[in-house]
């Protein structure tokens, strides 16, 4: 009975000893690279536009994106990650003038250069939540109207750049050892007014905003299926001598 406790308590021991890193052994760190598209629906979230009955939101307005992501990831659960990409976002309107008689449509579409931080945290089971912080240039900014404008919105309407709040959350659809490929739901929101002060986003010289002394803010909100692809290249790890030792998988 002694025998089989002593053994019992000397595996457990040497379970906690190499499951857990020692004193002197800190948890690997895995490098990975990602790249990730993603589409869905873009607003241009602006409360005195929404409430205005002359303006009314086409909610399939479209957006898209195509991101790529380079990182750390401690241990298995936590990863930090510096991400890079282009996007496209906009909004597609009716809007009435001349007391309803007239209706034109307006399309307005940009693209942006995005950029910033990612934290990420996901279970043994692959499922995962992120949340970051990204910065945004506009590049493109193109409106088309079914009704000539005489003044239509142009890149030098925008700001130089704006921050947004990245969340997301999905699961694998296939992984192995290094590599991943996952799917879910990510949003994106501009934490700012994406317009100068002087300027209206439906400024256009046909329509004229129901607040005329207050335009409010404009800030576009996407809402986005993704597909990811995910890389582990190498990790960072703990030599026999204690020092890290970075090695790349061949």
């Amino acid at each position: 009975m002694k025998r089989t406790l002593v053994l019992l308590v000397l595996a457990l021991s040497f379970q906690l000893i190499y499951a857990q890193p020692g004193r002197n052994r800190k948890p690997i760190k895995w490098l990975s690279l990602s790249v990730r598209t993603h589409a869905g629906n873009s607003f241009l979230v602006n409360s005195n536009t929404i409430k205005d009955p002359n303006v009314v939101y086409a909610i399939t307005s479209p957006s898209w994106g195509a991101t790529s992501r380079l990182g750390v990831t401690v241990g298995d659960h936590v990863g930090v990650f510096a991400v890079g990409g282009i996007a496209g976002f906009g909004q597609n309107y009716t809007i009435y003038t001349d007391n309803r008689a007239t209706t034109y449509s307006k399309n307005i579409d940009m693209q942006s250069v995005d950029y910033g931080g990612i934290l990420r945290v996901n279970d043994d089971y692959g499922f995962f939540l992120e949340t970051g912080l990204l910065f945004s240039k506009i590049r493109k900014v193109s409106e088309a109207n079914t009704l000539a404008a005489s003044s239509p919105v142009s890149e030098t309407d925008f700001t130089d750049k704006f921050k947004n709040i990245h969340v997301a959350g999905g699961f694998p659809l296939f992984r192995s050892e290094r590599i991943e490929i996952n799917t879910g739901i990510s949003v994106k929101y501009a934490l700012s007014d994406i317009m100068k002060t002087s300027n209206y986003i439906l400024s256009d010289g046909l329509y004229y905003p129901l607040y005329l002394n207050n335009y409010g803010t404009t800030k576009p909100l996407s809402v986005q299926l993704m597909l990811e692809f995910n890389y582990y290249f190498g990790f960072w790890g703990d030599a026999s001598c204690g020092r890290g030792k970075l090695v790349l998988f061949q």
